[in-house]
């Protein structure tokens, strides 16, 4: 009788333990599953399907017109997933240095033709820039205007606003490539809108400060934006 109790418990000790060897690998097979995905081609020498977080740093050089950092700047990315991109800037202006920060969406995105682990998206960017602003100086070398352009009230007079500090709110579409390389290339455009600017000051020709009248700065300006980058 003792010998048929130890048999029958080695017996369910062994079902018991096989039961838990089947449960350990069924739990573990979807991570190994992954990780192996991850590293390489799978099965069908496919390749893993590449995302903008995979270098989540993304260095930018940024020129063109009216962008969030001037003429010409550099802004630093942090690529939370595909669909979004958070970053901070600040560069150089007509008028002196500006500073900016921006959210960047991409609601469509997809693989590069031709790259196997590259990227592109459609991008629609938001910031907010701020710096010293102003109308570009008026200069003029041909004129219809007979009158005299540095006497206030004449009809050739033309003052310039006095940069000052402003701030803008930006919204533009573009189009995102991320190469295999982990270069990237950036090209947008939209408008940037005066949220607030400071209490106008013109000057005529000869410099003197003088009535703004009706020569207010634009407060809504179109932007083009072009950006070459490294993700790491």
């Amino acid at each position: 009788m003792s010998e048929w109790h130890n048999a029958g418990g080695g017996a369910a000790a062994k079902i018991v333990g096989r039961l838990a060897l089947a449960l350990l690998l069924t739990l573990t097979l979807p991570a190994r599953v992954a990780s192996a995905a991850g590293s390489g081609p799978d099965a069908n020498g496919s390749q893993p399907v590449p995302h903008f977080d995979d270098r989540p740093l993304q260095l930018e050089l940024i020129f063109g017109f009216g962008t969030t950092v001037g003429i010409l700047g550099l802004a630093l990315d942090y690529n939370v997933g595909d669909w979004l991109a958070l970053g901070t800037g600040a560069g150089l202006g007509i008028h002196g240095p500006l500073w900016e920060a921006h959210a960047r969406f991409r609601p469509l995105v997809g693989r590069l033709f031709g790259q196997p682990r590259g990227l592109h998206a459609l991008t629609l960017e938001t910031a907010f820039s701020r710096g010293p602003y102003a109308d570009f100086p008026d200069h003029e070398v041909f004129s219809l205007c007979e009158g005299d352009a540095n006497r206030v009230g004449d009809g050739c007079f033309q003052p310039n606003a006095v940069p000052r500090l402003t701030s803008f709110g930006q919204l533009e579409l573009g189009w995102e490539a991320r190469f295999e390389s982990g270069f990237s290339l950036r090209l947008s455009g939209g408008f940037a809108t005066a949220l607030h600017m400071g209490t106008p000051v013109c000057y005529g020709a000869s410099m003197q400060t003088v009535p703004c009248g009706g020569s207010e700065p634009e407060r809504t300006i179109v932007v083009l934006t072009s950006a070459f980058g490294y993700a790491f």
